[in-house]
């Protein structure tokens, strides 16, 4: 892969901090953290029934029980995302030489994200969380795609999750209510997505910047569907029988529409600007985002 100058400039730099200012979850991560009982899991804005009545009327130890159950739920799609992610750079790692200068980025990101990976997973395990798995269609989706999709196709996967997982990560940041554990696992996720996110952009650019209509949609497609295949692993109608809903499949139903506006909202600024960045935005992609994202373009 062909990197403009100063882009090169840019990844050595990223290069450089990886390899000397590694953020270990190890140590970075509060886990002897002792509970107060006041802390909560997953900000109101994020979950899935928040604002709806059947929210208002659980008491606030349910509140803070669907709370976490949705934060596990959350945490293991985005550590089983991770996964797909390394799978695909190790593919990529195979066509390349090991004096490529991708190579070098790509083991520096590929070391990352299996950090992560354990991080999400020991992160479930301090919250006492036992999130449910991808269900068959998830797997067999994931598995496809990482054997058959093109790079170009499984960049701009990768990077469509990462936009909206930053920004959803950023609320986390920001509220002071929020677990330690979970606030700074946060923090390491954002730092580090960060360098992932620029070098995706920098890689695709080969693909996005003379890209034809046809090209432009397809590409705008994929950023959609991603994003929709992962959001519908954050809620399961499993979640709310825990919390004692009475018709849980009844409320889990108003949760994924209500889950969908508010995602939209909070969670796809730089999505819808990253596409927009390619033309990626017709009538016809437009139409798709509001159908399946609910987001205003």
């Amino acid at each position: 892969m062909e990197f403009q100058e100063k882009d090169k400039r840019i990844i050595e730099k990223m290069i450089k901090i990886s390899k000397k200012k590694p953020l270990l979850p190890e140590t970075f991560i509060p886990w002897d953290y002792k509970e107060k009982g006041e802390e909560i899991y997953l900000s109101d804005e994020l979950i899935s029934i928040g604002g709806l009545d059947e929210y208002e009327k659980l008491t606030q130890k349910q509140k803070i029980e669907l709370g976490k159950h949705e934060l596990g739920q959350v945490m293991y799609s985005y550590a089983w995302s991770e996964t797909m992610a390394c799978a695909f750079f190790n593919r990529r790692l195979l066509k390349i030489d090991m004096t490529d200068f991708e190579y070098k980025f790509l083991i520096r990101e590929t070391i990352e994200e299996y950090r992560h990976q354990s991080m999400f997973c020991d992160a479930i395990e301090r919250i006492d969380e036992k999130p449910l798995p991808p269900t068959s269609i998830h797997k067999w989706i994931a598995s496809l795609t990482v054997k058959i999709a093109p790079d170009s196709i499984m960049f701009l996967s990768v990077l469509a999750i990462e936009l909206a997982t930053d920004i959803y990560g950023n609320v986390l940041r920001k509220d002071k209510n929020i677990h330690p554990v979970v606030q700074k696992v946060s923090e390491l996720h954002h730092i580090e997505e960060e360098r992932h996110i620029l070098y995706a952009k920098l890689w695709l650019k080969k693909y996005t910047e003379n890209a034809g209509i046809i090209h432009r949609t397809i590409y705008a497609l994929v950023v959609i569907l991603n994003l929709y295949f992962m959001r519908t692993m954050y809620v399961r109608s499993e979640i709310f029988s825990h919390v004692g809903f009475l018709n849980p499949k009844k409320t889990y139903k108003k949760a994924k529409v209500n889950l969908a506006k508010k995602f939209g909202e909070l969670c796809l600024k730089e999505v819808t600007e990253y596409v927009d960045s390619f033309n990626g935005w017709n009538t016809f992609t437009k139409f798709i985002a509001r159908k399946i994202l609910k987001i205003s373009i």
